[in-house]
C-alpha cells in the first residue's frame, strides 16, 4: 500500500523474538536475546510545484524503543533528497537502516516528518507536518519493520491576496498552512503545489529552471491561482502579471567604500572610505551625487556604521584601535570611546548594538579568535555595566559564538546569537540579569521578529519559525532593514544571477525587486567589468521615496526607482 497524501505507509516485514527463554513474568537474559538492527521503507511522494500533490515532508525522524530492554533506542534521521533528482521528483521508496541493534520483539515506532528549509537532516529551522506512532513487532533476520499510518498536521492552506508577478519576470507565490489550532504552519515553498487554474500559459506559466515554485509573467492580465499542501487545497484567486517600473542604475563609485548608513534626517547617505588606509567619512547626496566634507577618523577599518537616533551622531568599529566610537557628525570629533580587548587574531573584532533611550547604552561583544575569551557587556557611554554575559552564563555555556547582538524596542531583553544558536537575556541596571537566560533562534530583533543571516524570520518571544523569505534556503541572505521597515533579503538564484527583494514583515509579501547583473562595471574606466558573486553583496539601505544604494565589493552602486519603498 503506497503513501497518500495524508498517510505514509512505512512498509516491511515481521521478525520473530528468539531467545526469550520460558516463564512467564521471567525477565530474559539480555545476553541470549537476539538483536538485529531496525530497518523501515518510507515512499516519498512526489515534491515539486507540478500539479500532481506533494508531500510536504522533507525529513523524517525515526525512533524505534525497546519494549523488551527498557532504555534501548534505535534512531535514524533521514531525508528525502538522499534519492535521485529523477525518483525525488517523481515519488520513490527507499529503506533506512537503524543504529544500534535492538532485542527481537515489540517495539515502540515513531515517526516524526518535518519541512526542513535546508532540505536535510540537522537543520534547526523545521516545522513539524506529520506524525506516526505504533507498538509493532521487530522480527528476524532482516528486521524490517511493518507498515503503520501516518497522520498529518495542516488542516487548511490559503493563498495570500494581492499578490503580483512581473512581466517576463519570476517569482513565487506566498501562502499560509494552519493546523487544526489555526496556528501558522511555516512551510517551506517546496512544501506546496501552486496550480494554474485558469491562464495557463497565456498568462502565467509555471518555470521550474530557478527552482521550485517559480511563476513566470507572460501577457499582463489576471490568471487564477490555487494552492495544494498534501490533501488539503485552497479556494482559488486571481494574481495579477503586470510590468513592474524599471528600476535605472545610477553612479558606480570608489574602490574602497567599506559601509555606508542613510540619514533621513539629512536625506543623505553616509559613506567610509577606507582606500589608503584611512578612514574617509562623508556624506552623499544620492540626487544630486554631491559629497560632503570628509571627516577623517584615525585608524584604519571604520565599519558598522549606525547613526543615534537624534541623528547629530554616529557610531562605528575602528579596526585600527580596536575601539567603538561615537563621533559627532557636525564638528568630527569622537565624543565617546570604548576600548577593547587586545586583538591578537585577525578574525577579532567588536560588535555592538545602540540600546533605545536617552543614556547613549550600547550592547558591546568582543568576536575573539580564542572562544573563551568572547563576552558582552552592557555600556553606558564608555562605563560599563559590571555583569557580563559570561557571567549570567557561569558553567551552563563556556563557549559562546558572538556575530550578532539586538534587543527588544524597550531594551530589556537581549538577542544574542552565533553558529545558529541563539540566546535571550534580560538586561538590567547591573548589565545582564541572573536567572533570566534561555535559548532563542539566532538572528536580530526587529518588531517583535527575529530575521537571520539566511532570512529566515522567527516570532523573537516564542521562536516560532514564521517564514523564509525566498523560495530557497541556501540562496537567500538579508542584507538589513529598509526605512520603511520592510526586510532586504538577496536571493541567489545562481552562481551567477541574483536578486534584491523588498519584502513586508506582516504577510512577508514582495513590495519590490531589483534584478542585479552577474557583471558590474568598474569605477576606474566604466568599461572593464568585474565578476561579482552574490556573497559580495553586502548592504543595502533605501534613499529617498524610491531609491536603494546597495554595497557591492566596496563599490556603491545608485537605483532611484524601485518600486515598493
Amino acid at each position: 500500500m503506497f503513501l497518500s497524501r495524508r498517510t505514509l505507509l512505512l512498509s516491511g516485514a515481521g521478525l520473530t523474538l528468539v531467545g526469550c527463554g520460558g516463564g512467564g513474568g521471567t525477565l530474559p537474559d539480555p545476553h541470549l536475546i537476539s538483536r538485529v538492527r531496525p530497518r523501515l521503507a518510507i515512499h516519498w511522494a512526489p515534491r515539486s510545484r507540478a500539479v500532481s500533490g506533494p508531500q510536504s515532508a522533507s525529513v523524517a525522524v525515526i525512533t524505534a524503543r525497546s519494549l523488551v530492554i527498557a532504555g534501548q533506542v534505535a534512531t535514524a534521521e533521514v531525508s528525502r533528497y538522499s534519492l535521485s533528482q529523477s525518483s525525488g521528483s517523481q515519488g520513490a521508496t527507499a529503506t533506512y537502516e537503524l543504529t544500534p541493534e535492538l532485542p527481537v520483539g515489540p517495539v515502540e515506532l515513531s515517526v516524526r516528518f518535518y519541512d526542513s528549509l535546508s532540505g536535510y537532516p540537522g537543520d534547526s529551522s523545521r516545522v513539524l507536518v506529520a506524525v506516526a506512532q505504533q507498538q509493532v513487532e521487530l522480527q528476524g533476520p532482516g528486521g524490517l519493520l511493518p507498515d503503520i499510518a501516518v497522520a498529518g498536521l495542516v488542516a487548511s492552506v490559503s493563498l495570500l491576496p494581492d499578490q503580483v508577478v512581473p512581466l517576463a519576470g519570476r517569482t513565487d507565490l506566498k501562502f499560509t498552512a494552519l493546523d487544526s489550532a489555526g496556528n501558522t504552519l511555516a512551510l517551506g515553498p517546496s512544501a506546496a503545489s501552486l496550480e494554474i487554474v485558469e491562464g495557463k500559459d497565456t498568462v502565467l506559466a509555471s518555470d521550474l529552471t530557478l527552482g521550485v515554485g517559480y511563476f513566470r509573467g507572460l501577457a499582463e492580465g489576471t490568471a487564477q491561482v490555487r494552492v495544494r499542501i498534501d490533501d488539503k487545497v485552497s479556494p482559488p484567486i486571481p494574481v495579477r502579471v503586470t510590468r513592474f517600473p524599471a528600476v535605472s542604475p545610477g553612479l558606480w563609485m570608489g574602490s574602497g567604500i567599506a559601509d555606508m548608513v542613510w540619514d533621513a534626517g539629512r536625506q543623505k547617505l553616509w559613506i567610509v572610505d577606507v582606500s589608503g588606509g584611512t578612514n574617509t567619512l562623508q556624506t552623499l547626496d544620492p540626487a544630486t551625487r554631491a559629497l560632503g566634507t570628509p571627516i577623517i577618523v584615525p585608524g584604519g577599518g571604520l565599519s558598522n556604521l549606525k547613526l543615534a537616533p537624534d541623528g547629530r551622531s554616529l557610531y562605528g568599529y575602528v579596526k585600527g584601535t580596536n575601539t567603538i566610537q561615537r563621533i559627532a557628525l557636525e564638528t568630527g570629533v569622537v565624543e565617546a570611546r570604548i576600548e577593547l580587548p587586545q586583538r591578537i587574531y585577525p578574525e577579532e573584532r567588536g560588535i555592538f548594538w545602540m540600546l533605545p533611550g536617552p543614556a547613549r547604552s550600547l550592547l558591546v561583544a568582543w568576536h575573539s579568535g580564542d572562544s573563551q575569551q568572547r563576552d558582552i557587556w552592557v555600556y553606558d557611554g564608555s562605563v560599563r555595566r559590571p555583569v557580563s554575559l559570561r557571567r549570567v552564563l557561569g558553567t551552563l555555556e563556556t563557549e559562546l559564538v558572538l556575530t550578532e547582538v539586538s534587543s527588544n524596542d524597550e531594551g530589556t531583553v537581549a538577542y544574542i546569537s552565533g553558529g545558529g544558536v541563539g540566546w535571550r537575556v534580560g538586561i538590567g541596571p547591573d548589565g545582564f540579569m541572573a536567572g533570566t537566560v534561555s535559548r532563542a533562534p539566532s538572528g536580530t530583533f526587529h518588531q517583535g521578529q527575529l530575521i537571520d543571516s539566511s532570512a529566515r524570520v522567527c516570532e523573537a518571544t516564542t521562536g516560532t519559525l514564521l517564514s523564509s523569505l525566498g523560495a530557497s534556503f541556501e540562496g537567500n541572505r538579508s542584507l538589513g532593514v529598509a526605512a520603511n521597515g520592510s526586510y532586504w533579503v538577496l536571493e541567489g538564484l545562481s552562481s551567477s544571477r541574483q536578486r534584491l527583494r523588498l519584502v513586508e514583515p506582516q504577510h512577508f509579501t514582495e513590495q519590490g525587486r531589483l534584478e542585479l547583473p552577474e557583471y558590474l562595471p568598474v569605477f576606474q574606466n566604466f568599461t572593464t567589468t568585474t565578476y561579482t558573486y552574490y556573497y559580495d553583496t553586502q548592504k543595502a539601505a533605501s534613499w529617498g521615496a524610491r531609491g536603494v544604494a546597495l554595497l557591492v565589493s566596496e563599490q556603491l552602486s545608485l537605483y532611484d526607482n524601485l518600486p515598493g519603498l
